[in-house]
């Protein structure tokens, strides 16, 4: 078995077989197993589920001469009803399981973590894990971010202080503090 996808390269021979009891050192006792698979199998791609279901033998559809109005109720919409059930089941799946295709059997289809081979949510994908996702958890324990995110109406603050247009003056006055400001730490370098 293959540990990552947990494949296993096992078939069931296609001609009888006998089981090997090791305990008894003999044949078990269940005797000759027959194979469950045909001793040709289908072309691989191919399947019996893959293949659309002919509807059911007393099924004759809708007609309107016979039927007059079209009813979803009747037995005669029940057959597509089912159809279009199925096909979107398969197309929109719920949370990590998509039912599989009705064969008369139940089954279903999950995704399962490699590591630990749980089955898992799409909450608990990947997504979940990712820095944008991280970070916005560690901070909503301290605040609630989507409202500091959204508390200017989507506005970039960043972009308004862009589009603000300094005067003449402003801009003067703040080349003088910049200027004041580096000769105070020239003077405090020469003084120490």
């Amino acid at each position: 078995m293959h540990f990552i996808t947990r494949e296993t390269k096992y078939e069931e021979p296609t001609e009888p077989y006998w089981i090997w009891d090791a305990m008894t050192n003999n044949v078990h006792e269940s005797g000759l197993q027959q194979p469950t698979k045909p001793a040709h199998p289908a072309a691989p791609g191919t399947s019996d589920t893959s293949q659309p279901t002919s509807p059911p033998a007393d099924y004759q559809g809708y007609n309107p001469k016979i039927h007059g109005s079209y009813d979803p109720n009747a037995p005669y919409a029940q057959y597509h009803k089912q159809k279009r059930a199925e096909e979107e089941a398969l197309s929109n799946p719920v949370s990590g399981i998509v039912p599989a295709a009705s064969t008369g059997e139940y089954a279903a289809v999950g995704a399962f973590n490699r590591f630990s081979g749980r089955f898992q949510t799409d909450e608990q994908s990947t997504e979940r894990h990712n820095d944008f996702n991280k970070s916005g958890r560690q901070m909503n324990s301290f605040f609630d971010v989507d409202a500091a995110a959204n508390s200017h109406e989507g506005k970039s603050l960043k972009e308004e202080r862009r589009q603000q247009r300094l005067t003449k003056k402003e801009v003067a006055e703040l080349k003088q503090k910049r200027r004041e400001k580096k000769e105070k730490k020239r003077m405090d370098f020469y003084k120490s």
